[in-house]
């Protein structure tokens, strides 16, 4: 036996219990006591937990799940929110693109073709407007018109071309005039519900067999349309009017041969929009002004539809205005 091994034999016997034997290898032999003594201490920590133990995990496990669930409601509604938020700022861009494009034809004429100036640009100018109206779908222009859908109505005429160039609000070209009596370009704006009874901002035009109107975007719970007038001629506007606040100064100026609706310029254009789709926010607490707090002081009351009330919004909508003035691209007045 080596000297190392005799070493480690007598550490083992030194640290080993009074009667221990040992086996012939060295190794030490535990007694029948000691072996049930490790026995039992193994199973101690095998052992399970008690009903205190699972009733708190069980607890704990619970709590985790639910807030598991609460944060995916939330970010379910998060993500509805932001959808239905893009969507309406898509709409809007889309309304001001197709107003745009109809306003900067208003007064057109084609110079290679003069007779239909007198059909494009009237004296009493090329475009025309109503406050809170409700225009029926397949009447002429604004005829029968009726107050009460706190939204305003706009009509622009304009002569078409031989090359197709000018196209009414729902993109069809409109041909050239054959006449100086010819009117067929014409795009009225107007808002009325659809089947589902929500709002929608809609386009009426004259087509080949008659007047027809169709959807340009939904959503559009308020159109309110103010005028810029150019007194002077410079182009620019000195101030922007109602439709029926024109007119009635129009009548005080006593019956000028040349109607003030050749005196516009601009349009500034206000929208209230509406999600389509159920979106939980929190209820508005005032009123909303379209035209600003200022415009709202003075003509909230003559102009229906510029100031809506917390309760004429529905609560379970994401709400969402949106303004822009285009300048028309021609002059409204008739050749001299």
């Amino acid at each position: 036996m080596s000297a190392l091994a005799v070493g480690m034999l007598a550490t083992q016997c030194r640290s080993a219990p009074t009667g221990a034997r040992f086996d012939s290898r060295g190794d030490l032999l535990l007694t029948h006591a000691a072996r049930r003594a490790s026995s039992e201490v193994a199973r101690t920590f095998q052992a399970g937990g008690g009903l205190v133990e699972l009733m708190t995990s069980m607890a704990v496990s619970l709590g985790i799940a639910l807030c598991a669930l609460y944060l995916v409601a939330l970010s379910s509604r998060e993500f509805a929110r932001t959808e239905q938020d893009a969507l309406l700022h898509d709409q809007a861009a889309y309304v001001f693109d197709v107003l745009a494009t109809a306003l900067q034809q208003a007064g057109h004429v084609d110079a290679t073709q003069p007779t239909p100036q007198v059909a494009a640009r009237l004296g009493q100018g090329a475009l025309d407007g109503l406050d809170d109206a409700a225009v029926p779908a397949t009447s002429a222009g604004f005829q029968g018109a009726r107050p009460g859908s706190s939204s305003d109505a706009l009509s622009v005429r304009f002569a078409g071309d031989a090359l197709g160039r000018m196209r009414n609000c729902a993109g069809m070209p409109v041909p050239a005039a054959e006449n100086a009596s010819d009117d067929r370009g014409w795009s009225v704006f107007h808002v009325a519900t659809d089947r589902q009874g929500e709002p929608e901002l809609r386009c009426k035009y004259r087509g080949s067999s008659g007047w027809v109107s169709q959807a340009v975007a939904g959503g559009v719970t308020s159109f309110q349309l103010l005028y810029g007038l150019d007194p002077d001629g410079d182009g620019l506007p000195n101030d922007f009017v109602s439709a029926s606040r024109l007119r009635a100064l129009g009548m005080a100026s006593g019956g000028a041969a040349l109607s003030l609706w050749t005196r516009v310029v601009a349009v500034h254009v206000a929208l209230l929009m509406r999600s389509p789709q159920v979106v939980r926010s929190p209820a508005l607490q005032k009123a909303v002004d379209l035209f600003g707090s200022e415009y709202a002081a003075r003509h909230a009351v003559d102009d229906p539809g510029t100031t809506l009330a917390p309760q004429q919004l529905h609560p379970d909508r994401l709400y969402r205005q949106f303004d822009a003035v285009i300048f028309l691209g021609n002059s409204q007045r008739p050749p001299e």
